[in-house]
């Protein structure tokens, strides 16, 4: 019964929308926005991030992953809500991937360095590849000298060229974890701070 109610309403809703863009008295974004809020009312409004699927972004489109890894889910305003309008397959209603142990990172990190001859391999996870590809990571060259190469943005002025890894950064006003921090790279890589779990 419900189900019938609800198809009904979209019914009506798409015919009295669709007339008002006809009738140039709205526009197509706020007539997609309205459309959103009955998705969210009938399925609940997501309240976890599919990082897998976010991470997918990245591989096309870095600064839009992102912008998606990092919308606050704990304030419905509209930025948000036209990032799960656009991008569904990122947003789910069940955790799909829990916050990652740094410490397993660092584990990875370690054996996949030893392998390499590396004593000290769980400081530089990002660079023995032990970083999960479900994670979003962004990488800053921290002096703009691009001494290895990294094709990334120099560090910011607000986030610290020596911060330890574990530590927490501030970037466009969200939280990220510093995963590594390379001297002789002179790199730095964040990843957004609710997909990693600090347990070091």
């Amino acid at each position: 019964m419900r189900s019938d109610t609800t198809f009904e309403r979209l019914i009506k809703l798409w015919i009295s929308l669709w007339n008002l863009v006809l009738e140039e008295k709205r526009h197509l974004e706020t007539v997609a926005s309205l459309l959103q809020r009955i998705v969210f009312d009938e399925r609940g409004y997501p309240r976890f991030k599919n990082w897998p699927e976010i991470c997918k972004l990245g591989e096309t489109h870095h600064l839009l992953m992102m912008a998606v890894a990092t919308a606050d889910l704990s304030q419905r305003d509209k930025g948000v809500e036209q990032l799960i309008a656009a991008f569904p397959q990122c947003f789910s209603n069940e955790e799909v991937a829990g916050p990652y142990p740094l410490s397993l990172i660092r584990a990875d990190a370690e054996e996949s360095g030893r392998k390499k001859g590396s004593e000290h391999g769980a400081d530089y996870p990002q660079s023995y590849d032990a970083i999960p590809a479900h994670i979003p990571l962004h990488g800053f060259d921290k002096f703009g000298r691009n001494k290895a190469g990294l094709n990334g943005p120099r560090l910011p002025d607000g986030i610290d060229p020596d911060a330890p890894q574990g530590s927490i950064v501030k970037w466009e006003g969200k939280e990220f974890v510093v995963l590594e921090n390379n001297d002789s790279c002179e790199e730095l890589w964040i990843a957004p701070a609710e997909c990693i779990r600090v347990d070091l």
